[in-house]
This record gives C-alpha cells, sequence and structure tokens, in this order.
C-alpha cells in the first residue's frame, strides 16, 4: 500500500491554498527546487519511520520537469535516501505534466 504527499501552503491569514495556485510560480522562478527537496525530504522521513511496522508501504512524491531537469537530481534523492534511512522501494516519483519535458 502506499500513500500520496499532498503539498498545501498557508498563508499568514490562515488561508490554504492547493498546490495548482503556487506550484506553477515555484516553477517559474526556480524554487520548485528547494520545494521539492523539501518535499521529499519529509516523505521519505515518514517512510523510513515505517520500515519496522509497514515495510511493504511506499510514498509518492510528484515531480516536476524543472526538477528532473536539475542537474545532480537524481544524486540528491539518492542522498536523501541515505540520510533518512528509507529504502529505494519506498519511494515513488511521479513525474507532473504541468512543464513539458525535454527530449
Amino acid at each position: 500500500a502506499g500513500v500520496e504527499t499532498l503539498v498545501r501552503r498557508t498563508l499568514d491569514d490562515g488561508i490554504i491554498l492547493t498546490p495548482d495556485s503556487f506550484v506553477p510560480g515555484a516553477e517559474r522562478d526556480g524554487s520548485i527546487q528547494s520545494l521539492g527537496r523539501h518535499v521529499t525530504l519529509a516523505a521519505l522521513q515518514l517512510a523510513a519511520d515505517w520500515a519496522d511496522t509497514h515495510p511493504d508501504r511506499y510514498v509518492t512524491v510528484n515531480v516536476s520537469a524543472a526538477e528532473t531537469d536539475e542537474p545532480g537530481y537524481a544524486a540528491e534523492v539518492f542522498a536523501m535516501l541515505d540520510q533518512t534511512g528509507a529504502q529505494p522501494r519506498q519511494l515513488c516519483l511521479e513525474l507532473t505534466e504541468s512543464l513539458p519535458f525535454e527530449t
């Protein structure tokens, strides 16, 4: 069984924004990389916590083309796996369709 990460942004006035309202801007201004790292690391920490009680559980993280286009992206993911102790089988990366991929 798996779970999917859901990212929300809470403003100072308590309004909660869904990804469609802030991710496109993050992709345009380049902050999607730091947001993606934060989400992936948090998801892997959770997956690592499940290792003993739910060894077959995995977490899915949505990833933008803008993230995967960054040099060293895969190495960063492997470093986060090492840092958290999560196993690669506990992570599913799902590519979003928000930006076109270059072939």
